[in-house]
């Protein structure tokens, strides 16, 4: 219950503020929130690339003599 009561009182903090001061926020939120997103999603995908080379290591190629 404390954590509601908390959000409350930040939110009426926030609403109490100067518009360009909520603006600086809600930049500040998104751009964090961006960074965030994007440091998983690079995390993601060089996990992602990483498996790609597993299957081509099970392929069995077979070798040419050409000494012969």
């Amino acid at each position: 219950m404390g954590f509601f009561v908390t959000m409350r009182e930040f939110i009426l903090k926030l609403q109490s503020l100067p518009d360009s001061k909520k603006k600086i926020i809600l930049i500040v939120v998104v751009v964090i929130s961006a960074l965030i997103i994007g440091f998983f999603e690079i995390i993601w995908t060089i996990n992602n690339f990483s498996k790609i080379g597993n299957p081509l290591k099970s392929i069995n190629v077979p070798t040419i003599d050409l000494q012969k």
